[in-house]
């Protein structure tokens, strides 16, 4: 997917809200920065729900440049007055690093503002002619008149600044110069500044409690809800759904595991999660209550890579979520807001004081995961999408999802080992002697200073530095900075820790867009996947941080490749990796195929099992259609027939009793496993008393079965689809009442499937699991101790 900049639609849109501004104190402006921003997108800043208000810092400055190097993944902006002593054609230059925009209206009034200047790549200080859009025409400004301006910059990794330079036709045409303070005024007659967010307030309401200032004049308090689903304010989970291939929300909703049995969860900032490429083949999902802050009409924005889609009830009932809803049916990048016409809504009016039930689903195959909840309000900027924040959100506390039992995770805590979800569903690790755990960064104990020790500090010369690229060991990887380690012999590989360039004046050359490889014998090679790794921060005592995960791959060359551009040298501190010699051949392993049994390492360190794999001889002709597979047996008497797409990590077998046709459109993407056979069903014979007991077997086949799995809180709800069709499954309490929707799609093949549960949030009871197709309706008993 391209990402890319946008820059022609946001051209009025940095202004200050109302307007009514004067002109203030001459001789000096103010820089003002936004932090932590989800991207270097030009966007995202005005996706920032503070911008233009409310900066993070603000300092004044006495010419038109901005301090240099202040932050990553920061927005700026510098706004004022510019005058001239005379009356003179002028010509202006803009530098900066990474995106930058130059304004200037042709009056005192923000509303007349007009783009002058602009570029959408990093420029050196002085660097003047690197894009011809980075220098404006000629320019008559009048003496005595003072001019609005405004300019704008985004900044990702390494060093950021914004510069104004002019020339004048009267004074100096040749030569640029910065704007100075004899030719600028800051901006006066602003608006009073809203309470902090979360200050104390009374909203007038006596029904409310916890009334909180929301940073926008508007003080908001925690009605009382008319359901018991609204749970923690100010909170947002989301839960992850990993190793699902494919890009469709189909993929997602067809999964045994969606939507009560995530592998992890994440406590999101924003209805969004960040542009990233650290996971493929996931999914996410969020459930959630939306509050606003005044009555009014209110409009929603959804992006993402690959499909997502949000709902938005028209009250506090889940039933009623498809009230409202909005779609990214492709892929857009984070900021991109009308690439579909079905991403936005019109007009939706909401009212204070009450809740709306909110879902996102997402579904992403590869590069990035991101996605996006956006808004436009009556108490923020005009005709500008905000990033939703957590203060308006509640928790949905009706779930029933539940992380598997042992499912591995990340406790955030260095000195624990076998970090894992109990049978609460919570993360949890086991506390460990430094020298033993396994983050390595554990393993570093603080040091006195002047002793030797194994940290890195800030010296140019503890480092590799290369300044020249050259071809590399893979030959799929192009001329570049790189370095290979070579371990002498073959280790079975987990955890590392990375260190990255760390001098302490060029320490943005460090690596930061990487590629990992690794090989058993340093000519074929295996990518481990890219990443964006954080520069260093320069310091004496710089600690590195957690790296990638090679997960039991096997190797002995690992090759770490830069894939940046825009410095001439790119340079590594230090990798680290735990990782043991191969396990004895003969070891019990698991082969990830849920096909075979008795998994042992081979002496080639591979995991390989027995399959077990066979045909149940169930349906006579069985047609798979055209859909992505991932991980099934499909059996048939007779025929078995596909147009499928094989998933490059499926696990995939047809068995039929005569015969398998792989029609025009069947592919098998690499990766894939797959596997064709030819199994006879028994009494092939065909006599009249064996196709009597074949009939009869396909007859008693259960639509719908709750299974229980011995000795856990598990149930797996299996049922068979006759024929392609919406089905919905629900779980009914004791008293009739849904707690939970497990289902609710159109399915493409018939076949049995299955949707695994965990009941660990239930009250002890008798449930009802209530199937729903258009051959009928099936209930079955759940049974909660």
């Amino acid at each position: 997917m391209k990402r890319y900049y946008i820059f022609l639609l946001f051209i009025l849109s940095g202004h200050l809200i109302n307007g009514q501004i004067c002109v203030g104190e001459a001789g000096s402006v103010h820089w003002q920065a936004w932090q932590n921003l989800f991207d270097n997108e030009l966007g995202e800043l005005y996706a920032e729900e503070n911008f233009p208000v409310r900066p993070d810092v603000k300092q004044k400055i006495y010419k038109l440049q901005s301090p240099i190097n202040y932050d990553n993944f920061l927005g700026g902006r510098i706004s004022g007055f510019i005058t001239v002593g005379q009356t003179d054609d002028v010509q202006f230059n803009l530098t900066g690093d990474d995106v930058t925009r130059f304004y200037l209206s042709t009056s005192e009034s923000p509303d007349d503002l007009v783009l002058q200047a602009y570029a959408d790549g990093y420029t050196n200080i002085e660097e003047h002619d690197k894009y011809p859009e980075q220098t404006s025409g000629l320019i008559n400004m009048v003496a005595g008149q003072y001019y609005y301006f405004e300019m704008i910059y985004m900044e990702g990794y390494g060093g950021d600044h914004i510069s104004l330079y002019w020339k004048t036709i009267n004074d100096n045409p040749t030569e640029w110069r910065l704007v100075n303070g004899n030719f600028i005024a800051d901006v006066d007659c602003l608006p009073a500044a809203c309470p902090e967010r979360g200050t104390p307030c009374d909203d007038g309401d006596s029904a409310t409690s916890d009334d909180k200032e929301d940073g926008f004049c508007n003080c908001v308090g925690e009605a009382v809800p008319v359901g018991t689903c609204v749970g923690e304010r100010e909170f947002i989970n989301m839960y992850a759904y990993d190793s699902i291939p494919g890009g469709d929300l189909n993929d997602l909703y067809t999964h045994p595991d969606f939507p009560a049995m995530p592998d992890r969860s994440k406590t999101l900032h924003y209805l969004s999660e960040p542009f990233s490429t650290e996971v493929d083949s996931v999914g996410h999902m969020i459930q959630s209550f939306l509050t606003v802050p005044v009555t009014g009409n209110y409009r929603f924005n959804i992006t993402g890579n690959n499909e997502c889609i949000f709902f938005l009830s028209s009250d506090e009932l889940i039933e009623n979520k498809q009230a409202h809803q909005i779609l990214v049916s492709g892929a857009t990048d984070p900021t991109e807001h009308d690439k579909y016409i079905w991403q936005s809504t019109s007009n939706i009016y909401l009212e204070k004081g009450k809740y709306y039930y909110c879902e996102v689903n997402h579904k992403e195959s590869s590069y990035s995961e991101h996605f996006a909840i956006f808004w436009q309000t009556p108490f923020t900027q005009a005709d500008t999408w905000k990033r939703i924040p957590e203060f308006y959100i509640y928790d949905y506390d009706c779930e029933v999802a539940c992380i598997p039992e042992g499912n591995m995770c990340d406790d955030g805590d260095p000195f624990t080992n076998n970090d894992q979800y109990d049978a609460y569903c919570n993360c949890v690790g086991t506390p460990c002697e430094p020298a033993n755990c396994n983050d390595p960064i554990a393993s570093y104990s603080s040091y006195p200073k002047c002793d030797l020790t194994d940290q890195i500090d800030n010296r140019s010369d503890v480092g590799w530095l290369s300044c020249q690229e050259s071809a590399s060991p893979n030959p799929l990887r192009s001329n570049s900075h790189w370095i290979m380690y070579d371990f002498g012999q073959e280790f079975v590989m987990r955890q590392s820790h990375v260190w990255n360039y760390n001098d302490a004046v060029n320490f943005d050359q460090g690596f930061e867009q990487v590629a990992i490889d690794y090989s058993l014998d340093g000519a074929n090679w295996t990518e481990l996947n890219l990443y964006n790794w954080n520069l260093s921060d320069g310091s004496s005592d710089y600690s590195g941080f957690i790296g990638p995960d090679f997960d039991g791959a096997v190797a002995r060359y690992v090759l770490i490749t830069s894939l940046d551009t825009g410095q001439p040298c790119r340079g590594f501190g230090k990798l680290l990796i735990n990782a043991e010699l191969c396990s004895n051949a003969g070891t019990t392993c698991d082969d990830g195929n849920p096909f075979t049994i008795n998994d042992v390492i081979d002496p080639y360190c591979n995991c390989v099992g027995t399959n077990t794999a066979f045909n149940d001889c169930v349906v006579d002709t069985l047609s798979l259609g055209d859909t992505l597979i991932v991980m099934e047996v499909h059996s048939a008497i007779e025929l078995v027939e596909s147009q499928n797409t094989i998933d490059s990590a499926g696990f995939v077998m047809y068995i039929s009793g005569d015969e398998i046709d792989l029609n025009p459109g069947f592919e098998t993407l690499l990766g894939s496993n797959f596997e064709a056979m030819i199994e006879l069903c028994d009494g092939s014979a065909q006599d009249e008393e064996d196709n009597d007991e074949l009939s009869k077997k396909r007859k008693d086949i259960d639509i719908l079965k709750v299974l229980s799995v011995p000795d856990t809180d598990r149930q797996i709800i299996q049922f068979y689809l006759e024929d392609p069709g919406q089905v919905q499954i629900e779980i009914l309490n004791p008293k009739g009442e849904k707690v939970f929707e497990l289902l609710n799609i159109d399915f493409i093949n018939k076949g049995i499937y299955q949707k695994n549960l965990r009941t660990k949030k239930f009250d002890p009871g008798i449930y009802q699991v209530v199937y729903k197709s258009k051959k009928g309706t099936e209930v079955e008993r759940l049974t909660v101790m």
